[in-house]
């Protein structure tokens, strides 16, 4: 279609870092406890800013999934997401120590969500927290790692060129579970995040 229309398809490096940290010092800065429980989802789970805000931490808590329904992801699509560490299965009992309400939110029950997330960006302004989406870089190039057991590109890591017979299908393996785990039903955008081995240039838009 691009080429039809005449029009140059738009392209980009993936293999620059664009993970964002999530720091106790800009935490600290926001006042709302609700707030820091859905930046900390973005990091610990790999949520998107929507999903943070709507996440239902009862309905969410499977024991050893985080269920995102579809109602608050991008798409429409329920997926899961593993619980793998302590500071996971923390978080969710932090969270339904605070909201308390089986069928409550991370969004006040008195607000809606467009006026929240407004109010959600301004204080992470004032915060001085920038470009939450990278905090789903920082989280997929994690898991790339605990599931390969060596660093991404985008991280570092080894090229194309440099891995073993073994290691490219454990590579192509770990691309098509983290695409799931961020909601995608294709493992190329995880090279969005996690970078491609060979330099490529990749189509892309904020996933």
């Amino acid at each position: 279609m691009y080429l039809q229309l005449g029009i140059e398809k738009r392209q980009y490096f993936t293999n620059q870092d664009k993970s964002r940290e999530l720091t106790p010092e800009g935490l600290n800065h926001l006042k709302s406890p609700l707030m820091q429980l859905s930046l900390k989802a973005q990091r610990l789970f790999g949520l998107r800013v929507e999903e943070s805000l709507k996440i239902q931490p009862f309905v969410a808590d499977r024991e050893t999934i985080l269920f995102i329904k579809g109602s608050w992801a991008k798409g429409g699509r329920d997926r899961s997401i593993p619980i793998s560490t302590a500071e996971q299965r923390a978080w969710l009992d932090e969270a339904k120590a605070l909201v308390k309400n089986k069928q409550a939110s991370l969004i006040p029950i008195d607000t809606s969500y467009k006026t929240y997330r407004e109010r959600f960006n301004k204080a992470c302004q004032r915060a001085g927290i920038y470009h939450c989406h990278g905090h789903r870089h920082r989280y997929a190039q994690e898991r790339f790692q605990e599931l390969t057991g060596y660093a991404c590109p985008a991280s570092g890591g080894l090229k194309r060129s440099e891995l073993s017979p073994g290691q490219l299908e454990l590579d192509k393996e770990a691309r098509l579970q983290i695409s799931r785990e961020l909601g995608h039903g294709r493992s190329c955008v995880t090279s969005t995040y996690c970078g491609h081995q060979d330099n490529h240039l990749v189509n892309s838009k904020q996933v």
